[in-house]
């Protein structure tokens, strides 16, 4: 989440600043080029999405071909451009690490039941799950390779109540009772590579804490 977190900061920041360099150069640029008042194209080309207010600017609204303005508003303008350009290399670095984070956009958790002290977090193909009393279930939806199939590992230890995996994909189910004290893999050559629905059922289970790892 920080890296996703950075490369959103880095991109809107980096577009922010472009946008009012742009604003100011077109300002002043209107100014001695144009017949029409510079606040007009300001909001024009600002407003305007996909540059399409400074295409139409630089056709038709500068009327003045010889008068100049400072360089450095120019200048200012492209080196934002560019460090906007740089910046949503980032931005898509970010949103990458938060999927393999928090795995597919797809795969979010949904939850339902009673849960007291409840932590529910996935990270790098590992879930975790604790709580002080749940009874209801929690699941995700996963994309997995056949490695991590063959990966597919549960540690669960609980004081009481029950707890069980539910895997499932299209009509078929499996159902593993993973209760009390279980450290194993779970067999998945019956499910075809891809996309999983994984489903924890906790029955007035206490002091809990469960992992389930495919990587």
């Amino acid at each position: 989440m920080f890296w996703f977190n950075v490369g959103m900061i880095l991109f809107f920041g980096a577009m922010i600043v472009f946008m009012l360099f742009l604003a100011l150069w077109v300002y002043k640029d209107a100014k001695v080029k144009s017949t029409h008042p510079p606040l007009m194209w300001v909001l024009i080309v600002t407003l305007v999405p996909n540059l399409v207010g400074l295409i139409v600017y630089l056709l038709i609204g500068r009327a003045n071909k010889t008068g100049t303005i400072p360089a450095i508003y120019k200048r200012l303008v492209i080196i934002s451009a560019i460090c906007f350009v740089l910046s949503s290399g980032a931005f898509v670095g970010g949103i990458l690490h938060l999927q393999n984070t928090v795995g597919p956009v797809a795969s979010g958790t949904r939850q339902m039941g009673s849960f007291v002290g409840f932590e529910d977090n996935l990270r790098n193909g590992v879930w975790e799950i604790s709580a002080t009393r749940a009874n209801g279930y929690s699941s995700r939806n996963p994309i997995l390779s056949a490695e991590e199939m063959s990966a597919f590992r549960v540690e669960s230890i609980n004081d009481s109540g029950s707890i069980f995996l539910k895997i499932q994909q299209g009509d078929r189910e499996e159902i593993f009772d993973i209760s009390q004290n279980f450290n194993g893999y779970i067999d998945l050559s019956s499910f075809a590579i891809g996309r999983l629905t994984i489903l924890m059922q906790f029955e007035h289970a206490t002091n809990l804490n469960t992992t389930v790892s495919w990587r």
